[in-house]
């Protein structure tokens, strides 16, 4: 009998799961290890209010990790259940084997309860294992078809150039605009999970929100070590140490269409922010999302992923109605 079993995490893993994430971090010009203390579970109910977590043992260890949640999301401006594929981490001393492969099937049996035919997932750019292996649409994987590349930079707090807006800025609960907004973009969520909103106002009509989401409390980002350039890069931008945590927060629900107020509401942001002990806070936008322009000038670190559409065969008509509306992927739920 193989040693190796695939199956669903209980509260009992709790603690190896965390270690698993924290001993395998994501590569590239910063290494950097997702982290979820104290509790791996409490970010999972964040990513999606029904949410199943995959592991792999071998024999107890438990040594791979995938999540599978389901959530209401806008497809073609109606909402939907929508499935969310995330966090496969895998024990480097057991890539290249057939664990994957084993627990995409375990994802098949778990997929036949009907909750959702389409999912979404992000990879990033430069994790080619990712790419040439679950991304490949192999016999046996369901496939993953391709819905461009997302940006979602670390933008600095400091260096902003001095801009001047029309629109006035105030906090505010918009949760009926934002929905609105968000139904305009395709895979927008359509569960919100905060009430506190920047809001822009044109006299006495909202012409944007966004809202500001620290989740310091459950997800933590620390640094593992700098490559390259990054070792001297990151005196400048004034990240930490090797072996300390990134202070961050995620720019969230993002309803706007105008760049103008975009701009704005992210001016205003950085003024109640800037002195606050932040590293850091991560904004993102489709490549076809006009308000890309906006982020691309500021002073920033670069990151780059891709976002996909999975389904397995029950899945291909529903793929198959996308319209064309732009991607829209919520940073802060990944």
């Amino acid at each position: 009998m193989t040693r190796f079993t695939i199956g669903l995490a209980s509260s009992n893993d709790d603690a190896a799961l965390r270690a698993l994430l924290a001993n395998n971090p994501m590569e590239g010009s910063v290494e950097l290890a997702f982290e979820r203390e104290p509790s791996y579970f409490a970010a999972s109910t964040v990513q999606a209010p029904f949410h199943q977590v995959i592991v792999a043992r071998d024999g107890e260890e438990v040594v791979g990790v995938g999540f599978r949640g389901v959530r209401p999301t806008f497809i073609n401006g109606e909402v939907r259940d929508v499935g969310y594929l995330a966090d496969l981490r895998l024990n480097e001393r057991y890539r290249g084997g057939s664990l994957v492969a084993r627990g995409y099937r375990f994802l098949n049996e778990l997929h036949r309860d009907g909750r959702a035919k389409l999912y979404l997932t992000v990879i990033a750019d430069g994790n080619e294992r990712a790419l040439e292996t679950i991304a490949s649409s192999r016999a046996g994987l369901p496939r993953y078809a391709p819905l461009g590349r997302l940006f979602s930079p670390a933008v600095r707090l400091r260096g902003w150039p001095s801009r001047k807006s029309q629109v006035e800025v105030r906090r505010a609960n918009a949760r009926d605009f934002v929905l609105q907004q968000l139904a305009k973009r395709q895979f927008a969520p359509a569960r919100l999970l905060v009430d506190d909103f920047y809001v822009a106002y044109d006299g006495d009509r909202i012409v944007g929100a966004l809202a500001v989401w620290d989740q310091s409390a459950f997800k933590q980002t620390r640094v593992i070590r700098y490559h390259g350039t990054m070792r001297l890069l990151r005196r400048i931008a004034k990240y930490p140490p090797a072996g300390e945590t990134l202070r961050s927060f995620y720019v969230s629900y993002v309803a706007v269409d105008d760049a103008d107020v975009y701009r704005a509401l992210l001016n205003h942001v950085v003024e109640d922010y800037r002195d606050a002990g932040y590293h850091y806070f991560i904004a993102g936008a489709h490549e076809r999302d006009p308000l890309l322009r906006v982020i691309e000038n500021l002073p920033l670190t670069p990151f780059w992923a891709r976002a996909f559409a999975v389904h397995f065969d029950d899945g291909a008509e529903e793929f198959a109605r996308l319209d064309n509306r732009v991607p829209y992927v919520e940073l802060a739920t990944l």
